[in-house]
């Protein structure tokens, strides 16, 4: 079975017609929960939260992520 040891969360905003991009750090995490994983099919299905730090200081918390994707080895 595969052991995810290190999970980087990204969010992307696009606030006051500028983008920013961050991503978790050692401070600010999260976790990932595969429900689903099919390599033969190639389908992996879980949840997911995680907090990250914007530029203006305010703590970003992402909560009740899903995804549902086929991926490619």
């Amino acid at each position: 079975d595969p052991k995810l040891t290190k999970f980087v969360g990204g969010y992307d905003t696009n606030k006051d017609g500028r983008r920013e991009e961050l991503q978790t750090d050692n401070i600010r995490s999260g976790e990932i929960f595969f429900t689903k994983f099919d390599p033969i099919n190639r389908i992996a299905s879980g949840t997911f939260w995680f907090d990250v730090l914007a530029s203006d200081s305010t703590i970003i918390e992402i909560r009740n992520g899903i995804f549902d994707v086929t991926f490619t080895l």
